[in-house]
């Protein structure tokens, strides 16, 4: 599918998403290419006839062609169209001559606030774009401070993560990152606890997917025996009705639930998993490494050393042995070695080790015992930079290798199988690898198993099975379970297996089938903080998991203004259609789209455009609004071809030529705040 298609398609589906949700929406045109291209996209979503009214927003002051364009348009293909003026303000002599923000402020902006209060508009599609302008590539909220863990393709703190990376949403799929923000914040944040996770940080405004509670009938005192034996009182509250929803974290209280969602792999994605890596592409270059046709070998080694084939085999056998190396597994550089130590009662794990790598590497190791353990050793300096850069060097550093997110199930759980046989004990499992710990619990959300995550004084981070998962546990990977779980409340974790409509009221959130776990907030704090804090702008869904909780953004406030050092954001690709009803939702579905695409996607539709745009005695505008605030830049595109081939060249900025950007530093960002388009 072409690119463009695929942005067509996507808008549409927003397009509809918002009118199937919203009871009185309405789209602004200002009759610019953008905003002209959305309406041509409307129109293509309902099929040629638009079901609510277009609004243009009248300053009087605009280019003759604009209102001869919209005049003629609008008849041609039946709009409902609402021409919106603060005729106050033009009485009293309001315009440019005022100082280019009050006029925007008063013909633009407020002209819009009366136009929504007059006809009770809940929901406002706009033709924004986040390149187009800085403060509207802000349609988001930056709220994480650094070292908070991103789960994706890697575990990464926050501030490491790029444009390109994949990431973990709300609905358990890897999604791209369009985009990294951050901003110096000095302020509270608040220190959040989920059961069976560690604190997560996050400035008050943030939001965050919840389970909130309506009321709570009463508490009830009990006596229940914990998973570690003990005897404890609890308090149990007997909770009325809950509801799903965006909330922002100050919203939320000790006991209502977060959402750890399953991470889901595709059936046909199985197809795609990897079958072989090259080594030499893993260990890079090195001087001496020699490259034949199917083997790897090393100048100076001694004539007798085995050549090593070139491609590692993803197998199940071979990613257990890998979760050897993970668990138990150390290198030694300066002598080529890398070797596999066990205790005297792990036999099996050595024995297992030595077939898998004499069957694919034709390589035996050499076995040596002690009183109380046992190790194998080998001689390989291919194997042993092989292991290293896959998955580390030291306890500490430890980790999966790159490709696990990719791993078929049954890869997947030997490759945990060979760790859990080496650090784990019956359903818990330690670690001194931070990274580590964590891909470990993505590894079972994506084998459908909670597990609890705590650190220790001493520097370990130890992983526990949850009570919900103890029997899945038990029967994917044989591992008794010390202490049996009895599902005796219910309410403590809440499993789902699918995330949708019919199920938990999920439509304004989207669809997955791999479902999660609700698990209660058990401590809230406040704590003081200074220092830089970030967002992300993901692909689709718009959503990220921290530390596997699922995270997200807000919508405007009632009388319309953005609090952009909040960066609440707008709808665009994640459908947050559930507002309150002094809110107002603005619909952005071609955020996504360039200046480029725009001008692409008009050529290929033989889409109508003012004529300003196109070149006359070498010159055209760029960017179109009111006749005074707009200026014409040098050019000889006078045709759709000639705009395509200059923009693919041009750096100058596309609002250059727009005057309220320059009239200082902050207007832009000023107006954006006040409610301007």
């Amino acid at each position: 599918m072409h690119y463009l298609d695929k942005l067509e398609n996507q808008s549409i589906y927003i397009i509809r998403e918002a009118y199937a949700e919203f009871r009185k929406v309405a789209m602004l045109w200002s009759i610019g290419k953008d905003s002209t291209t959305l309406l041509w996209l409307i129109r293509k979503a309902f099929f040629g006839k638009i079901p609510f009214p277009i609004v243009h927003i009248d300053t009087s002051f605009k280019f003759k062609e604009i209102y001869q364009f919209r005049d003629r348009y609008a008849k041609e293909w039946g709009l409902n169209l609402i021409i919106a003026k603060n005729e106050e303000a033009l009485k009293r002599g309001v315009g440019p001559e005022k100082g280019k923000f009050n006029c925007c402020t008063e013909l633009k902006t407020n002209a819009l606030k009366q136009a929504i209060n007059k006809y009770g508009f809940r929901a406002l599609y706009l033709a924004i774009r986040r390149d187009e302008h800085g403060i509207r590539a802000k349609e988001r909220t930056f709220c994480f401070p650094q070292g908070s863990l991103v789960y994706g393709e890697e575990v990464k703190p926050i501030e490491k993560l790029r444009e390109g990376d994949l990431v973990y949403t709300h609905l358990g799929s890897l999604r791209e990152v369009k985009g990294v923000s951050s901003r110096y914040y000095k302020g509270k944040l608040l220190c959040i606890t989920p059961s069976y996770g560690m604190p997560i940080r996050m400035t008050p405004n943030h939001v965050i997917l919840a389970k909130v509670r309506t009321q709570v009938k009463k508490i009830v005192h009990v006596t229940t025996k914990g998973f570690d034996g003990k005897i404890r009182q609890v308090k149990l509250p007997i909770e009325g009705k809950r509801r799903i929803a965006w909330v922002k974290a100050s919203e939320l209280k000790v006991g209502d639930y977060l959402l750890i969602p399953k991470l889901a792999k595709k059936p046909q994605d199985h197809h795609n998993s990897p079958k072989f890596i090259h080594i030499d592409k893993v260990i890079g270059k090195h001087p001496g490494l020699v490259k034949n046709k199917k083997k790897l070998s090393w100048k100076s080694a001694h004539s007798s050393s085995s050549l090593i084939r070139r491609s590692l085999p993803i197998t199940a056998d071979m990613m257990r042995v890998i979760g050897y190396y993970v668990a138990e597994g150390s290198v030694n550089p300066s002598g080529n070695q890398f070797e596999f130590g066990f205790g005297k009662e792990e036999e099996s794990f050595a024995t297992d080790i030595i077939e898998v790598i004499n069957k694919y590497f034709g390589i035996k190791g050499n076995v040596r015992r002690g009183n109380s353990w046992i190790r194998v050793q080998y001689s390989s300096k291919t194997l042993m930079l092989l292991f290293h850069y896959l998955c580390g060097r030291g306890a500490r550093n430890k980790k999966f290798p790159y490709f696990f997110t990719k791993l078929t199930n049954i890869q997947l759980r030997e490759l945990v199988r060979g760790c859990w046989l080496g650090d784990g004990s019956k359903e818990r499992y330690s670690t001194t690898s931070l990274i580590l710990a964590h891909q470990m619990r993505m590894a079972m959300l994506r084998l459908g198993i909670l597990t609890s995550i705590k650190t220790f004084s001493d520097g370990r981070y130890a992983l526990s099975i949850a009570g919900v998962s103890k029997e899945k546990f038990k029967n994917l990977f044989g591992f008794e379970c010390e202490i049996p779980y009895i599902n005796r409340y219910k309410k403590i974790v809440k499993e789902v297996s699918e995330l949708h409509s019919t199920s938990l009221s999920f439509a304004e959130f989207g669809h997955s089938r791999c479902g999660g776990f609700w698990v209660p907030v058990d401590k809230i704090e406040l704590i003081d903080y200074e220092g830089p804090v970030y967002d992300l702008c993901v692909d689709g869904h718009s959503s990220y998991l921290v530390e596997g909780i699922a995270v997200h953004n807000s919508p405007r406030d009632e009388d319309f203004e953005w609090d952009y050092k909040n960066q609440p954001p707008e709808l665009w690709d994640q459908f947050k259609t559930k507002s309150r009803e002094e809110e107002h939702i603005r619909v952005h579905p071609m955020l996504g789209w360039r200046e480029i695409d725009i001008w692409e996607y008009i050529r290929k539709e033989k889409i109508p455009i003012v004529s300003l745009y196109f070149a006359k005695e070498g010159r055209r505008y760029r960017s179109i609004g009111c006749e005074c605030c707009c200026n014409p830049i040098e050019s000889e595109a006078d045709s759709l071809d000639k705009i395509v081939e200059e923009l693919r060249i041009s750096k100058v900025s596309e609002r250059s030529g727009r005057a309220q950007d320059k009239e200082d530093a902050y207007t832009m960002q000023r107006l954006r705040s006040l409610g301007y388009m």
